[in-house]
């Protein structure tokens, strides 16, 4: 070629257009070398503005009431952990035989959860055993409005004393 160089082809050419802007040459690639690319390489005024978005108000109201339902949960979930942590207490107090604790800690138990049936079953379960007779009434009472299967049902009648069974009979 006579002493005249070989234009390089690696720059792209506009088109007839014009619509296509030049491109840089590329540096040759070498075996053990990275090529870095130049992300602000474009001008700043050439990137659109995002536009801003707006969700939906059943979205909002979603998302609120999912953050609600969350800080009520984080609000009183303590509080189950503690009596259920007091139950099982309560239940190993039972079957140690130590009637008295486990009267104290049912009845805390009730005193955070008012519904808890098992602790409502285990305090009368507790009362029917104890030694002091005087509180049997007691055990009847926590017992009043707890829907009993027949088995619980079975269980107590064997715990309480017989004047009381015929508030256990089955109703049909």
């Amino acid at each position: 070629m006579d002493g005249q160089e070989k234009e390089s082809t690696d720059v792209p050419q506009e088109n007839a257009e014009g619509d296509r802007p030049p491109v840089p040459p590329m540096p040759p690639q070498s075996a053990g070398i990275n090529m870095v690319i130049d992300i602000n390489a474009q001008a700043p005024e050439t990137v659109p503005a995002m536009t801003p978005h707006k969700y939906p108000a059943w979205i909002i109201i979603f998302a609120f009431t999912i953050c609600a339902l969350l800080l009520y949960s984080l609000i009183f979930t303590p509080k189950y952990f503690i009596a259920a942590k007091k139950l099982r207490a309560a239940q190993a107090a039972l079957k140690a035989h130590d009637y008295d604790h486990a009267i104290t800690l049912y009845r805390e138990v009730l005193d955070s959860v008012p519904s808890s049936k098992q602790a409502r079953i285990g305090a009368a379960e507790a009362i029917f055993l104890n030694t002091d007779k005087d509180d049997d009434v007691d055990g009847l009472a926590l017992l009043e409005g707890v829907k009993l299967n027949e088995t619980e049902r079975f269980h107590l009648r064997g715990l309480m004393p017989s004047k009381y069974w015929k508030y256990f009979d089955e109703v049909h």
